[in-house]
């Protein structure tokens, strides 16, 4: 092997749970500001336990049982939601851990367009000042640009 690829297994299908490895030890974002605990409480962190639990995907709380994630993320039953925390390496006092119950992938998802999902938790998360639902802006109110309204990709 030299580190190249398995040349036995190109072209095939990568097993699912393959899909979640995690590739970086440390963040990709380019500038921006670290975020204060409780500035963002509808974000939660989705993570499998393929090398020890750990981050693959983000989600945003709809509400105390429902996230709303990317299609491509394919959260399975039993990978851990967490929320209520900034830092992935600290779950902290204030984190909330549930564990994904259902999910359901958009029907027409293509593997570009409908990339979206809905995970459905085994037990509702506790609204407080740390964790709670995203909000839409009222009718006439422009959005403000935080987590997910736009993004640099290379």
């Amino acid at each position: 092997m030299n580190g190249f690829a398995d040349f036995e297994t190109a072209g095939r299908m990568i097993p699912p749970r393959v899909r979640h490895m995690r590739k970086f030890t440390h963040g990709k974002i380019v500038g921006g500001e670290p975020a204060e605990l409780g500035q963002f409480p509808y974000q939660a962190s989705i993570q499998d336990d393929i090398f020890g639990w750990g981050h693959y995907c983000g989600a945003s709380i709809l509400n105390s049982t429902h996230l709303l994630t990317a299609g491509h993320c394919d959260p399975y039953v039993g990978d851990k939601v967490v929320a209520g925390i900034i830092n992935l390496d600290d779950e902290g006092p204030e984190a909330q851990i549930r564990r994904v119950d259902r999910v359901v992938i958009h029907p027409q998802y293509s593997g570009v367009e409908n990339d979206v999902a809905v995970v459905t938790l085994d037990e509702p998360f506790v609204f407080n000042e740390f964790v709670g639902p995203v909000t839409l802006p009222l009718d006439g109110q422009q959005p403000s640009n935080e987590p997910g309204r736009s993004l640099t990709s290379i």
